[in-house]
């Protein structure tokens, strides 16, 4: 299919930003740049959709055989101050209960906020207590 525009769609939403038109042997090439602020806590759907009108609408003659799944991530860290009096410095019982302080940040040292840490408490190799809380706007 030569010829054709097409353009990027990341989770179903096509961004004209990122398009391009078909050669003689309908490839393409668009260059990408993931935006900063894509969630890298989930997986996304990258697809390149046909954007030109045919009847049924368009792309709507193109089948869309492939698509990709992309995964990000970034490096964090998570920081327990040792010497905080609300931190635990002796083991705890099953059932006792403990807050943690600490920090979750990115390698620059800039925090992250609204962030889910999930916990499990193990005995052995069996889990026997789990859940999550967020860190609030000062990353705590």
């Amino acid at each position: 299919m030569s010829g054709s525009n097409v353009a990027i769609e990341v989770d179903d939403v096509v961004d004209m930003g990122y398009t391009d038109i078909t050669d003689a042997n309908g490839q393409f090439d668009i260059s990408y740049t993931i935006d900063e602020f894509l969630d890298v806590f989930t997986s996304h759907k990258i697809e390149v959709i046909v954007t030109d009108t045919e009847p049924g609408g368009p792309g709507s003659e193109v089948e869309y055989p492939h698509f990709y799944t992309i995964f990000v991530n970034a490096t964090s860290n998570f920081y327990i101050d040792s010497v905080s009096s609300d931190n635990p410095s002796v083991a705890k019982l099953t059932g006792e209960n403990f807050n943690i302080v600490g920090s979750i940040n990115f390698d620059n040292g800039q925090g992250i906020p609204f962030a889910s840490v999930n916990y499990y408490w193990f005995d052995g190799v069996t889990i026997i207590s789990q859940g999550s809380n967020v860190t609030d706007i000062s990353v705590h």
